[in-house]
């Protein structure tokens, strides 16, 4: 006789004599003893023996029962064996977990019953339904179901268990969220800075990730060491790099970012070039010059700095303005000025 646990079962048997009577015995495996009413038992002296509400622990029990009437011997019915299969029923439920893009995951549920089935289940944000079949989900059938290569597309999503059994009800486990965390990536790269000697440079990176921080470096030409806050740096930790007043030393280092995140591996940037163009300078200044009528004259200058350019220029009495491209003038527009056929 097989019941689920909790149901009752109901053990008859027929006899023929005189005044027959009936005692039912039960044999929990230490050997037969005759029942008495109460408890889950009722019915022990009667042709039906009747088991209200039999639990686990009574699962393979054995029931017989021996016949009696005016006259003699007594006879024993052949053994009956009572199978009570349990319900299903979670012991441990899945728990939340935490996993970076493209690696693996799984969820577990431990259950207890009899005949245990397993069906998954993932809720996207619309409600909960049997998991897809794809390529990345395995084992939507067993009590540990895992996700291969996981996507940031899943990020939230929540998975939980039905476990049925040969007795119903099925048993429904809590869920379980899972936490998708992105790699660090580079989505803005930093450009190479051209500054005059006085001002600041700056470079920035755009990244995108799970919990991003930010390590900038410098190389001189030794390979890219980090770089600490101080005197002329700031924002070394941060998106953007801050130079403060970078002298002509630092023309032509270069200047990258290391983008880390709660995922590894990190990110190195491009490497930018810092450009500090010095100002004009004079190094050597003019001097007047004395020269004979229809002879020449040159005015030198000297300077330093990036990219310069000269302009000559003329005062006759009137103000100074840009000399004039005409025979009289050769070089207005380089170091070494000369004026031709000078006339008085």
């Amino acid at each position: 006789y097989t019941i689920c646990a909790g149901n009752n079962a109901s053990l008859t048997i027929a006899g023929t004599g005189t005044a027959i009577t009936y005692q039912w015995k039960v044999d929990d495996g230490t050997g037969a003893v005759n029942i008495i009413n109460g408890g889950v038992y009722s019915g022990a002296t009667t042709p039906t023996l009747t088991i209200t509400g039999a639990p686990v622990s009574m699962n393979m029990y054995a029931y017989r029962c021996v016949i009696s009437g005016a006259c003699s011997p007594s006879v024993t019915s052949a053994l009956a064996v009572l199978r009570v299969n349990s319900l299903p029923a979670i012991v441990s439920n899945p728990t939340n977990s935490t996993v970076c893009e493209g690696t693996a995951t799984s969820f577990a549920v431990t259950a207890t019953g009899t005949g245990l089935s397993y069906q998954w289940q993932v809720n996207t944000g619309t409600g909960f339904a049997n998991v897809p079949p794809t390529p990345y989900y395995h084992g939507a059938n067993t009590s540990v179901f895992s996700i291969t290569n996981t996507s940031f597309a899943l990020n939230a999503y929540q998975y939980r268990c039905i476990v049925s059994g040969v007795c119903v009800p099925s048993v429904t486990s809590t869920s379980a969220a899972l936490t998708v965390n992105t790699l660090p990536k580079i989505t803005s790269q930093p450009g190479n800075a051209t500054v005059c000697v006085g001002n600041n440079a700056t470079f920035t990176v755009a990244g995108t990730g799970t919990g991003l921080t930010y390590q900038w470096q410098v190389d001189g030409g030794t390979g890219p060491v980090n770089i600490s806050n101080g005197a002329i740096y700031s924002g070394v930790n941060t998106a953007t790099l801050t130079i403060i007043n970078p002298p002509t030393s630092m023309h032509l280092l270069n200047y990258r970012c290391i983008v880390s995140g709660t995922c590894a591996p990190s990110v190195a940037t491009n490497l930018a070039v810092l450009r500090v163009n010095s100002l004009p300078t004079i190094t050597s200044d003019l001097t007047s010059t004395t020269a004979c009528e229809n002879a020449n004259a040159t005015f030198i200058i000297n300077a330093t700095g990036t990219g310069i350019g000269y302009q000559w220029q003329v005062n006759d009495g009137t103000g100074f303005v840009n000399i004039p491209a005409t025979a009289t003038y050769s070089g207005a527009n380089i170091r070494v000025l000369t004026i031709r056929s000078i006339t008085k």
